[in-house]
């Protein structure tokens, strides 16, 4: 590590009031360097051993001795080590301020974020989140753009072929429409339930780029592999990423985050997470514009994440795209790589102040030769270059000076050394409770009667609240702790039903799914005589529409409402004329029991022809038609129940959305069934549950339906 000459005199902006950094000397002069300068990013090269690192680490400290947060990536662990104070006698002796270390010792707060791992702070990203901001459109395009190719390059897709094209098409067009219609997809789950059940507009739109249902089902599956084992850990374990979360914004010490990627075991892992970092953060500087420095994003040893070479890792789009805007928003990009000719040329561009290191490969002097000729019009420094000792560097900031600087790069004020896991789990262990708040944690039910009586006094009912925020109305069912003990009872064992189990359970997740309640009121007759207005239940799935009869332990589907539902009152009262009389009828006999126009008969059982619903045979030159759908159901309280099935439930839903409309709903009641009326509606939820298990690292899929609690589905 070079040293610095002057003692004293070099002290941080804070002391002396402006934003001259103190990174190193000159000739034995400190080099007056404006952290504006940031704001055109900067870049320090350098073969191994050539202090590049260390340049980088005197970047942050400055920053964040101005009160100038950084996030930082770190692939090796030295970057983790800013979190360690230097030796206060080494860093006077090598002429640094004890007042600038006291300072930055008592006003920067260092965390070392690790994802998959509680070694550090434990750190997961959700790449589906989106801007709430509404962006301009040429702004949001690029960014769902690299979310959907990240996200397909994870699946294992090559984005180069057609089905690699088709996914990454597919999810852009999911994400624009969550953006677009404000409706967020909180999980891989909600997205692979969204591919699942494509309705409406959406469907329509993706399905020109897909050429099978075979692809759309192998794109569900490869997202669902995202909720299991050390791949769901990226997406759930710990703090979610936030960017005012890593800017500090919740603390008063200057904040400088460290992403310690030593902890994902694959480079495309790295890349994920990298990609969805930069997204995030590119979003947020949209969202927060401003002319002054506000945060500084450093990646050492970028270069595989930047290629020159025509391989597009997932990180390239993104990366390219902030170093391009970032200086307008106020956010410093510094990077650094020990290999300037692998690095993609154009990027250079970006970046206004380069510090050049020893460099003795050919390949790289030649690259650097050609970016800083056509930048500063000499080339007289090639020379230099395989000569520089660690520690110095030829500096080419044209805000500073139109000459290359040799600069001498000052002592640092915290330790350099390469840190493992164990030090750093040492470091953040103290910290560990000042972020348990932030982390992301799964609700679990508690069950709670529907009705409940009220509360004899106010402060009753100030409990009351706190303890049922975010209750949901629920079908009776088994709770998850029920569903994990049916799923261990159900492990395969080696002699089909007897001996020792031969697969674990990896998982039990709840799901939720939404249904319509209807309150209907009906009039019921014994013979004709003695009409009494009762009350009856219906159920409607919210996502389908399909009619459920509800029963304590059964439910019965009836798919084919979800056809008549969406009829116009003509459409739904020839359908209903067919299918109720058990026979095939001429257009002339429906008029007759419809009292509908011939015209109107005509219109309608062309559309419910086209619908799949009714069908015809030819007798001479007349149609006969017949119902296709078997629903003939006539009196209400034949699918409808009275049983109490609702409990309530302390848990967070996220998706509430409800395809079917009350209007729906109304229509079809009242013309479908003799003498009712739709009472009110509410949405309730039936819980499901898909268990995982394991067998030599082979996943086995069961879907749980928590209310009848019969197995549904088995995926193998």
């Amino acid at each position: 590590m070079a040293t610095t000459n002057n003692s004293n005199k070099l002290t941080s902006t804070q002391e002396k009031g402006h934003f001259n950094a103190n990174i190193g000397t000159f000739n034995g002069k400190p080099v007056e360097y404006s952290l504006s300068n940031l704001k055109k990013h900067f870049i320090s090269l350098g073969s191994s051993g050539s202090g590049k690192t260390v340049l980088t680490k005197v970047l942050i400290e400055e920053c964040a001795l101005n009160k100038i947060p950084s996030i930082v990536v770190d692939l090796q662990g030295d970057l983790s080590s800013l979190a360690i104070m230097g030796d206060k006698n080494e860093v006077l002796k090598h002429g640094l301020s004890q007042n600038t270390y006291d300072l930055f010792k008592n006003n920067v707060d260092v965390t070392i974020f690790t994802p998959i791992s509680t070694k550090g702070i434990p750190i997961c990203i959700n790449p589906l989140k989106l801007s709430e901001k509404k962006l301009p459109e040429e702004e949001i395009i690029p960014i769902l753009h690299a979310i959907a190719t990240s996200i397909s390059k994870l699946f294992g897709y090559n984005v180069s072929n057609d089905k690699g094209k088709s996914a990454e098409a597919v999810l852009y067009t999911i994400l624009k429409n969550s953006y677009d219609t404000k409706t967020s997809i909180d999980s891989f789950d909600n997205l692979a339930s969204l591919v699942q059940n494509l309705e409406g507009d959406l469907k329509n739109e993706i399905v020109q780029y897909i050429g099978d249902e075979k692809e759309l089902t192998n794109l569900v599956k490869k997202i669902k592999f995202m909720t299991v084992g050390e791949k769901k850990l990226i997406f759930q374990l710990g703090v979610s990423l936030d960017i005012d979360l890593l800017l500090g914004k919740n603390k008063n010490k200057t904040a400088v985050s460290v992403i310690y990627l030593n902890t994902l075991p694959t480079q495309e892992e790295k890349e994920f997470f990298i990609t969805n970092l930069t997204t995030d953060l590119y979003q947020w500087m949209l969202s927060n514009p401003s002319d002054k420095i506000q945060c500084a994003y450093v990646i050492d040893e970028i270069a595989p994440f930047l290629p020159a070479t025509s391989d597009k890792p997932m990180t390239k789009t993104i990366l390219k795209l902030l170093f391009k805007q970032a200086r307008k928003y106020g956010v410093a990009c510094i990077i650094a790589t020990q290999n300037p000719g692998d690095i993609d040329y154009k990027s250079f561009a970006q970046f206004g102040s380069w510090a050049i290191g020893r460099l003795s490969v050919k390949q790289d002097v030649k690259k650097v030769e050609s970016a800083l000729k056509t930048l500063s019009g000499s080339n007289d420094f090639v020379a230099k270059l395989p000569k520089l000792q660690p520690g110095q560097f030829l500096l080419f900031a044209p805000d500073v000076s139109q000459k290359l600087l040799d600069l001498k790069v000052r002592w640092l004020y915290t330790k350099h050394q390469t840190l493992n896991e164990l030090d750093i789990k040492k470091l953040m262990e103290p910290k560990q409770k000042e972020y348990e708040r932030f982390f992301v944690k799964e609700s679990k039910p508690i069950v709670r009667p529907y009705f409940e009586e009220s509360k004899d006094s106010e402060e009753e009912e100030v409990e009351e609240e706190k303890t049922t925020s975010g209750k949901k109305e629920c079908f009776i069912s088994l709770d998850l702790h029920q569903a994990i003990d049916f799923a261990k009872r159900k492990r395969r064992k080696m002699f089909w039903l007897f001996g020792p189990a031969i697969e674990s359970v990896a998982e039990v997740k709840q799901y939720w799914h939404p249904y319509v309640m209807a309150q209907v009121k009906a009039k019921e007759s014994f013979f004709g005589f003695n009409k009494k207005i009762k009350n009856y239940i219906l159920f409607f799935d919210g996502k389908t529409g399909s009619l459920i009869l509800a029963k304590h332990h059964k439910h019965k589907e009836f798919p084919q409402v979800a056809k008549l539902i969406d009829l116009s009152e003509n459409q739904l009262l020839v359908a209903k004329t067919i299918m109720q009389s058990g026979k095939s009828l001429s257009v002339a006999e429906i008029v007759h029991e419809t009292q509908l126009p011939q015209a109107t008969v005509t219109t309608a059982t062309t559309k419910l022809l086209d619908s799949g619903i009714i069908h015809f045979n030819k007798t001479a030159n007349f149609k006969q038609w017949n119902s296709l759908i078997p629903f003939k159901v006539k009196r209400v309280k034949k699918i409808a129940t009275k049983e109490q099935l609702i409990t309530s439930y302390n848990v967070k839903i996220n998706d509430t959305k409800v395809n079917i409309t009350t209007n729906q709903i109304a229509k079809f009641i009242s013309l479908w069934f003799k003498d009712t009326q739709l009472d009110k509606t509410k949405v309730v939820y039936l819980p499901t549950y898909k268990i995982t298990y394991l067998r030599k690292n082979k996943p086995r899929t069961v879907i749980l339906n928590g209310a009848t609690k019969q197995v549904e589905k088995k995926m193998f």
